[in-house]
């Protein structure tokens, strides 16, 4: 999915439920981001290389994040 916008914006990861171990999930700022960062937060009791949630904080910044086990995700 993508979004268009310049203000700040929340992601929440898909549930674990819904999940297979290996599918990624890939999210992209866009250029114009002076209203705010991204943040991708987990969903339920799951991490992010240990973590509740990451940010991304430079324009056009990316990151792919791999399921990899249960309740568990990987930056990639």
């Amino acid at each position: 999915a993508s979004a268009n916008t310049s203000a700040a914006r929340d992601w929440t990861l898909p549930a674990s439920a819904g999940m297979v171990v290996g599918q990624s999930v890939k999210v992209k700022a866009n250029a114009d981001m002076d209203n705010g960062n991204y943040i991708i937060a987990r969903a339920g009791s799951q991490t992010i290389d240990g973590a509740t949630s990451i940010t991304l904080e430079s324009p056009l910044a990316a990151v792919e994040l791999v399921y990899v086990a249960a309740d568990l995700w990987k930056v990639f």
